[in-house]
């Protein structure tokens, strides 16, 4: 029963560690454009982040990519590559 107690506070601790990631991601992007995404809105997949949002504020967002990537990944231990 310890043992998969063990392999679940991993689990645990990796879920942890990606929340912490989309508040990040989140806190930056609703600074920089005034809007408010939630860490629920947010998927990450091979450092490529997806944004299901309106077309709007999807370009807002992409006429802002380079500046959002950046301040982005001054705050995260492995960077992401890009915005989708």
């Amino acid at each position: 029963m310890d043992l998969i107690g063990s392999f679940l506070t991993r689990y645990k601790k990796i879920n942890d560690e990606d929340l912490e990631v989309k508040n990040t991601i989140c806190q930056v992007i609703n600074t920089q454009i005034k809007t408010n995404l939630k860490p629920e809105d947010l998927t990450i997949k091979n450092y490529v982040l997806s944004l299901p949002v309106s077309s709007i504020l999807k370009s807002e967002i992409f006429m802002r990519k380079a500046t959002l990537l950046a301040e982005i990944n001054k705050d995260l231990s492995v960077p992401l590559v890009d915005i989708r």
